[in-house]
């Protein structure tokens, strides 16, 4: 079961609450590191000389997306709403394809 839709609930009950805001941002601190290392995993299955593993390469949008979300943390403790916007860019990060991947599938 996903904590995702809990934590949206209360931010969305609390938005300018501090707690509401670390534990949102946690959440998703914790669904990168686990899509990190979905994403080595899968490396470690195709090879690491694979096409993929070469198109995937050093991947800046998920290792960025980690430090923003540590960085939205840290802001949570003194303006939530920062915070709110860095996961929020974040996201918008994501919406953009991967053209690496798109052009070898």
């Amino acid at each position: 079961m996903s904590p995702i839709p809990f934590s949206t609930a209360w931010v969305g009950m609390s938005p300018l609450e501090t707690v509401p805001a670390i534990v949102y941002g946690v959440i998703l601190f914790f669904c990168a590191v686990s899509y990190l290392f979905l994403q080595k995993k899968v490396v470690e299955c195709e090879g690491s000389n694979s096409d993929l593993a070469k198109e995937i390469g050093f991947d800046w949008k998920g290792k960025t997306s980690l430090v923003m979300y540590a960085t939205g943390i840290a802001f949570a403790f003194w303006l939530p709403i920062i915070s709110y916007v860095m996961y929020f860019v974040v996201a918008i990060g994501w919406f953009i394809p991967d053209s690496r991947i798109e052009k070898k599938i």
